[in-house]
C-alpha cells in the first residue's frame, strides 16, 4: 500500500552510522572523488549528468589535479544544485561528499555556499521529496562529520551559518538539520557549548524585537508567538540531538551541556528565554529517553538544585529556574522517566527548609505557585498505592513534611492548590486524596484566622469530598481546638450578622466535620429556622424571583440542607431532633423553594435516608402544591427537583390510586434526571423513555386518578415538553391530548400555562432581556466563589461546577 507523504518523511533518518563505508585503503585510484565519477558514469545516463561528467573528467584523474581544481570542481558541483536536476541529485551529492573528503578540511571555506545551495534546492521544491530529502540531509550530516573539528572550535559561527536551515519553517527540515549538527556540538569544549548556548538564546530574543519593530497588523501578535514558539523549539530540538545516545539512552558526554544548562549563571540567567528552550530540550529528552537511561540528566539536574540552595550566593531567580525544570521533568510524559520519587522529595523538603522563609516567599507568589505546582504533578505522576520507584518509602510517608509551605503561604495560593486537588480527587487520584486528607485541617485554620470565605468554602468542598471516598470520618475534624472553636463562634453569631453571609456559608457546610451530632444538629436547626423565616417574610412582601437580595439566605438555606444530610448520611444516632425538625422542616423548604432546585434536591435526598424516610408523616396525598410553576419550568433541574421530592413522599398503601399517581411521577423524575440529548448511549435511553411513556399512558387509562392530583400530573407532562429529544414529544403530546379529553382540570392548567407563556413572551420582547426567574444565571464578572453558591441554589440548564 503505497504511503502518503507523511508517512514517508516520518521514515526518514538521518543517521551517522557507517557513513563512511570505503575505506581510504579500498580507493581503487587513490581518489574517492574519481571512484565515485566512475560508479556513477556507469549508473546514470541523463544528458544532464553526462554533460557534467564531461566537463569535469579531464580536471580529476588523478587526486593532485583534484586538489589543484578544487575550486572548479566543486563549483560545477554546487551550480547544479537545482530542482532541474532533481533525477541526479543521489549522484551529485554522492560526488559532492567524495569531493570534501579528498580535499578534507580545507572544504570548509565552500561549508557555508554548499549550504546556501542546499536551502535553494529545498525551498524550490525538493522539501515536498521525502527520498531527495533524505539524499540531501544524509549529505549535510556526512559534511557535518567530516568538518567537526573546524565546525566545533566555533560553535556560534556554525549556529550563524546554518540558522536558515535551522530556523525553516517547516519542521521536517528543522529536524533533520538538528541531527545532523548535534554531533558538532557535543565534540565542542565546555566553553564553545556555553557560547552556543547563549547564541541560540540571543537569537531568539533578537529577532522577536525585529518581528515586533516590523509588525503592526491585526495578526502581528500571534505571527510573532508563533516565531517564537518554533524558534525555541529548534533550539531545544538542537540540544536534544546533543544529549541523545543509544538505545533511548544519553551520550556521555551529555553532563557538560546539561551543567551549562543546569547550573547557568547571571548572564544566562538574564535571558527570557533560556526556561522555554531547556524545558523544551527536556520534553524532546523525555520523548526519546526511557526510565532506567537517564541517569545523568537526574543527577546532574538535583545536583545543580543543591549545590544551588546550599551556596551562600543562592538567589531566588535560579530557585525558580530549577524549581520550575523539576517539576517539568515530573510532568513530562506523565512521569515515565523518573527514575526515583525519593530524590525529588529530599530537594523539595531541602528547599522549605533552607529557602522557604516567610517574609521572602510572602511577597513572592511566583515561588509559592511553582512549589505547589511541583507537588500537583507529583501527585498526577506517583501512584500512591504501587510505587517502586520510590522503593521502601511512600508518598503517603512524605506530605507531612510539606505542611511548612502551607504555614507560609498566602491564601490565594493555597486556595488555588486545594481547587487543583479537589478536581483530582473527584476522579479518585489516591494521592490527591492523601494530601486533601494532610493538609485540610493546616489550610482550615490559616483561612479561619484571615476570615477567607473564598479559602473556607473550597477547604468545605475539599471535606465533603473526603467524606464521599470514603477517606475520613464524619467527625475528622473534632479534635482541632481552633477550627471547632471558630466554627462555633460563627455559627452563633448568624442572627447578627458579623460576618458576611459568604463566610456563614462555608462554615455552615463545615459543620458536620468538626462538631458532635446533637451540638450540629441543633445549631444548623436555628440557623435554618431564621432562614426561612426570613425567606417567608420576603414572600409575603413580594415575589421571591423578582429579588435579588434573597439569594444569600438560599445559599444558607441549602448550606444547611446539606448539613444535616451529611449528618444523617453519616451518623449512626438516634436523635430527638430529627423527629422534632424533619417533617416541619420538609414542608416549610417545598413551600418556600418551588423554582430552586438546590434545596429541594437536598430535601429529596434527605427524605430517602433511611433513618428519617422510617419516621416521616409527610404523605403525597396532602402536599399537593398550589402552584405548578416548578414542574412547567424550562429549567431541567428545577423539574427534576420538584418531581424528586413528590416522588419520595410516603403514601398509604391502602390508597391504590396514589401508589399509582407516585409511579407515575417516579416516571416523570426519571425522564427528567438526564439530559438525553447529552447521552452516549442516546438509543438505549431512547428505548427506555419511550417505554416509561407508554406505562404511563397505559396507567392513567386503566386506573382511576385522584381528582386531587390531575394538576399535579398535567403540570409534570406540560413540563416533559421541554426535554430535548423530539422523538419523545408524539408519545407526551398523546398522554397529555388523553388528559385534557378527560379531566377539566387539566384543561384549566393547561389553559392557565398558555396565558402564563403568552405574559412571559410579552415582558421578554418588551424588556429585551432574559428572564431571571427560570435559570438565575450569575453575570460573568462575578467571582468564582459567587458562581458555586450560585449554581449550589440552582443549577442552570448547562451548568458546569467551577470548583
Amino acid at each position: 500500500m503505497a504511503k502518503n507523504f507523511s508517512e514517508q518523511i516520518s521514515d526518514v533518518k538521518v543517521t551517522l552510522n557507517r557513513l563512511n563505508q570505503v575505506k581510504k585503503s579500498d580507493c581503487k585510484t587513490g581518489s574517492f572523488f574519481k571512484d565515485s565519477l566512475l560508479k556513477w558514469s556507469e549508473l546514470n545516463f541523463r544528458k544532464d549528468f553526462i554533460d557534467y561528467v564531461a566537463e569535469v573528467r579531464e580536471i580529476s584523474e588523478t587526486l593532485p589535479q583534484i586538489l589543484l581544481h578544487q575550486d572548479v570542481l566543486v563549483q560545477s558541483l554546487l551550480k547544479r544544485f537545482t530542482f532541474e536536476y532533481k533525477n541526479s541529485v543521489e549522484a551529485l551529492f554522492d560526488l559532492l561528499e567524495a569531493l570534501s573528503r579528498d580535499v578534507g578540511k580545507e572544504f570548509i571555506k565552500y561549508f557555508p555556499e554548499t549550504l546556501i545551495k542546499f536551502e535553494c534546492l529545498i525551498n524550490e521544491g525538493i522539501g515536498h521529496e521525502p527520498e531527495i530529502l533524505k539524499q540531501l540531509f544524509t549529505c549535510f550530516a556526512r559534511l557535518c562529520k567530516l568538518l567537526h573539528e573546524e565546525l566545533s572550535c566555533d560553535i556560534p559561527g556554525t549556529l550563524q551559518i546554518t540558522k536558515n536551515l535551522r530556523m525553516h519553517k517547516s519542521m521536517n527540515i528543522r529536524s533533520f538539520t538538528v541531527q545532523g549538527l548535534g554531533m558538532i556540538l557535543r565534540r565542542a569544549t565546555q566553553i564553545q557549548i556555553s557560547k552556543g548556548i547563549l547564541h541560540v538564546l540571543r537569537e531568539i530574543e533578537s529577532d522577536a524585537g525585529k518581528q515586533e519593530l516590523r509588525t503592526c497588523d491585526f495578526n502581528a501578535g500571534s505571527r510573532y508567538l508563533s516565531e517564537r514558539v518554533m524558534k525555541c523549539e529548534s533550539a531545544g530540538a538542537f540540544l536534544a540531538e546533543a544529549v541523545r545516545g543509544a538505545a533511548h539512552g544519553l551520550h556521555s558526554i551529555s553532563i557538560k551541556i546539561f551543567t551549562v544548562l543546569f547550573d547557568p549563571d547571571a548572564e544566562f540567567l538574564a535571558d527570557s528565554h533560556l526556561f522555554e528552550v531547556t524545558n523544551e530540550m527536556l520534553r524532546q529528552v523525555c520523548s526519546f529517553g526511557q526510565r532506567g537511561k537517564l541517569g545523568i540528566l537526574w543527577d546532574t539536574l538535583l545536583g545543580a538544585i543543591r549545590t544551588n540552595l546550599q551556596s551562600e550566593k543562592s538567589n531566588k531567580n535560579k530557585l525558580i529556574y530549577h524549581m520550575k525544570l523539576l517539576s517539568m521533568m515530573v510532568k513530562h510524559n506523565n512521569g515515565s522517566t523518573v527514575e526515583n520519587f525519593v530524590p525529588i522529595f529530599e530537594v523539595f523538603e531541602l528547599t522549605l527548609e533552607l529557602h522557604c522563609i516567610p517574609k521572602i516567599v510572602n511577597h513572592d507568589d511566583s515561588i509559592q505557585q511553582i512549589l505547589f505546582e511541583l507537588i500537583l504533578n507529583i501527585c498526577d505522576t506517583h501512584n500512591v498505592l504501587y510505587g517502586p520507584s520510590t522503593r521502601p518509602i511512600k508518598m503517603t510517608d512524605r506530605p507531612a513534611r510539606w505542611l511548612r509551605l502551607i504555614s507560609i503561604a498566602s491564601s490565594h495560593s493555597i486556595v488555588n492548590y486545594l481547587k487543583c486537588l479537589n478536581e483530582r480527587a473527584r476522579l479518585q487520584n489516591p494521592a490527591a486524596l492523601n494530601l486533601l486528607k494532610i493538609f485540610t485541617s493546616v489550610c482550615l485554620v490559616k483561612f479561619f484566622e484571615e476570615l477567607s470565605d473564598i479559602g473556607i468554602a473550597t477547604a468545605s468542598e475539599s471535606c465533603r469530598i473526603l467524606l464521599e471516598h470514603g477517606w475520613v470520618d464524619r467527625e475528622f475534624l473534632v479534635g482541632n481546638e481552633i477550627i471547632c472553636r471558630k466554627t462555633i463562634d460563627i455559627l452563633q453569631m448568624h442572627e447578627s450578622c458579623v460576618h458576611p453571609l459568604s463566610v456563614l456559608w462555608g462554615v455552615v457546610r463545615l459543620a458536620p466535620f468538626c462538631m458532635e451530632f446533637e451540638a450540629c444538629h441543633t445549631i444548623v436547626e436555628s440557623i435554618l429556622d431564621y432562614t426561612l423565616r426570613k425567606l417567608e417574610n420576603s414572600q409575603k412582601e413580594k415575589e421571591l424571583t423578582e429579588d435579588e437580595d434573597i439569594k444569600p439566605a438560599f445559599a444558607i438555606l441549602v448550606a444547611g440542607l446539606q448539613a444535616l444530610l451529611t449528618l444523617h448520611e453519616h451518623s449512626n444516632v438516634n436523635s430527638r431532633c430529627a423527629d422534632a425538625i424533619c417533617p416541619h422542616l420538609f414542608m416549610r423548604v417545598f413551600r418556600i423553594s418551588s423554582l430552586y432546585s438546590g434545596p429541594l434536591i437536598c430535601a429529596a435526598k434527605l427524605l430517602e435516608s433511611q433513618q428519617i424516610l422510617n419516621r416521616s408523616t409527610i404523605f403525597l396525598k396532602t402536599t399537593i402544591p398550589e402552584n405548578f410553576v416548578g414542574l412547567t419550568s424550562s429549567n431541567r433541574h428545577v423539574r427534576y427537583a420538584n418531581l424528586k421530592y413528590l416522588s419520595v413522599l410516603k403514601v398509604n398503601k391502602k390508597e391504590k390510586s396514589w401508589m399509582v399517581v407516585k409511579d407515575i411521577l417516579s416516571k416523570f423524575c426519571m425522564l427528567n434526571a438526564h439530559d438525553p440529548g447529552k447521552s452516549s448511549n442516546i438509543l438505549s435511553n431512547l428505548k427506555q423513555y419511550e417505554v416509561m411513556l407508554q406505562a404511563i399512558s397505559r396507567s392513567l387509562g386503566s386506573s382511576t386518578i385522584p381528582n386531587q392530583s390531575i394538576k399535579l400530573i398535567t403540570s409534570a407532562c406540560i413540563g416533559a415538553l421541554h426535554i430535548k429529544l423530539s422523538s419523545l414529544w408524539p408519545f407526551i403530546i398523546s398522554t397529555l391530548g388523553n388528559l385534557l379529553n378527560m379531566y377539566a382540570e387539566a384543561r384549566e392548567v393547561f389553559t392557565f400555562h398558555l396565558e402564563e407563556t403568552q405574559l412571559h413572551c410579552i415582558l421578554e420582547l418588551g424588556n429585551k432581556k432574559e428572564s431571571k426567574i427560570m435559570n438565575l444565571d450569575v453575570e460573568t464578572n462575578e467571582t468564582q466563589l459567587k458562581e458555586f453558591i450560585a449554581l449550589q441554589i440552582n443549577q442552570i440548564e448547562y451548568g458546569v461546577n467551577p470548583w
